[in-house]
């Protein structure tokens, strides 16, 4: 290679490493706001699914107030050109038969809108602990690309200059360079997936656009010692049995059922309603004639419908049994996860990092004295750059992991 296209090499990678590195003025000045996970998940209350939530249940509260009212009476007058001039009709429906059976109905459908606001609230939850830990990792990732960069910057420069004073090949220049490049692309693309995570979360929070954000550091969200003896698996299980809105929902909707099927069976009884009615200014009787009575509904289609409502009570007992056994495996399955990922990330952080940067260092020493090749500090350039992304993706395995636990499970803090 020539001087003048050695120069020229080195100008591209100069270009391609300050389009990376000197990003805008304003990018770099603004102050970012850190965002805890705690305060991530305090802004979940505010999503429109949560909301409309919340609506659904005041309707539904309503809707049980509605079935324990008595059903509306009517009233009639009615005038003659003969006899009586005025004619008053009141007829008061009684509630009776159903009307305990009604309101069952309705307040079943009560509690499986209030699992449904619940729902919403832990839905709501997941999603910020999903964007929270995403844009961690991805800070993670971005500040592990601009280390490779720097890293494989000097490390081109000092082959090139080695080049030039015919001390090594062109081929381990030509490597050099070609890492560094690839460093310089990887950069990139780790910023613009840092911005997109970062994204997400400013419009889950409604955040405006202008602030940028970033996570707040340290992370204290492992625990020291990571879940070891099944029995904690099986006590997730049972309190996912009892606390997750799902299983709620299910035997809401059980209860919803029976209700309807003691309704439908109450309904094949007849309705009564009370009457009364008095006649006024009938000049062929003297005085009012007042009237009292009884009017009967004959229910003569109630038995389809008894035979329906025991159809539905059937199908929500298999669909609770259904729901029962896909709790129990969300729940193992985010469990076991949670604990092979904080395992990970702990051995990662704990031996795999420090040990793959003393080998990247060390490498680099052994190539300065003419110990080693260039070959051998790139593999470990790269298998540095290769474990502080693993490092970033563990922690965002877990993150993701504990968020469908505690989803599954219906609970808080664990």
């Amino acid at each position: 290679m020539t001087t003048k296209r050695r120069a020229q090499a080195r100008s591209v990678l100069t270009v391609l490493t300050v389009l990376v590195l000197a990003r805008p003025s304003s990018a770099q000045d603004v102050e970012r706001r850190a965002i805890s996970l705690d305060e991530a998940l305090q802004a979940a209350q505010a999503l429109p699914d949560m909301k409309a939530a919340e609506a659904a249940l005041r309707v539904a509260e309503a809707g049980v107030r509605v079935a324990g009212r008595w059903p509306d009476p009517s009233f009639s007058f009615v005038t003659r050109s003969i006899t009586a001039k005025e004619s008053y009709a009141l007829s008061v429906p009684l509630p009776w038969p159903g009307r305990g059976a009604r309101l069952d109905v309705a307040r079943a459908e009560a509690a499986m809108v209030g699992t449904d606001k619940e729902a919403a609230r832990l839905i709501g939850r997941r999603a910020m602990r999903l964007a929270w830990f995403t844009l961690a990792a991805r800070e993670d990732l971005e500040t592990a690309a601009n280390e490779r960069m720097a890293r494989m910057k000097r490390t081109s420069e000092a082959v090139t200059t080695l080049y030039d004073a015919g001390r090594v090949a062109l081929v381990e220049s030509s490597r050099a360079r070609a890492d560094a490049a690839l460093a310089v692309a990887d950069a990139s693309l780790a910023e613009q997936e840092e911005r997109i995570a970062e994204s997400v979360l400013r419009r889950l929070m409604t955040i405006e656009s202008g602030q940028r954000l970033r996570v707040a550091r340290p992370f204290s969200v492992f625990p020291s010692d990571p879940p070891t003896d099944d029995r904690d698996l099986e006590r997730s299980i049972a309190d996912a049995l009892v606390r997750s809105p799902a299983a709620r929902a299910a035997e809401a909707r059980l209860k919803s059922a029976e209700a309807s099927l003691r309704l439908a069976s109450a309904l094949r009884f007849p309705g009564l309603a009370v009457e009364v009615g008095a006649d006024r200014n009938d000049p062929t009787q003297p005085g009012t004639d007042r009237s009292i009575g009884v009017s009967v509904t004959v229910p003569l289609g109630a038995g389809p419908g008894v035979l329906l409502a025991k159809a539905e009570r059937d199908r929500a007992t298999a669909l609770r049994d259904q729901t029962k056994r896909e709790i129990a495996d969300q729940v193992e399955q985010a469990w076991r996860t949670v604990k092979a990922s904080g395992v990970r990330y702990q051995s990662l952080t704990a031996e795999g990092l420090p040990a793959a940067l003393q080998a990247a260092d060390l490498a680099q020493l052994a190539y300065r004295e003419g110990r080693s090749d260039i070959f051998r500090v790139l593999d470990a350039e790269r298998t540095l750059a290769e474990t502080r992304a693993t490092v970033a993706e563990a922690y965002l395995a877990w993150g993701v992991a504990q968020a469908e636990l505690l989803a599954a499970v219906g609970e808080e803090e664990r």
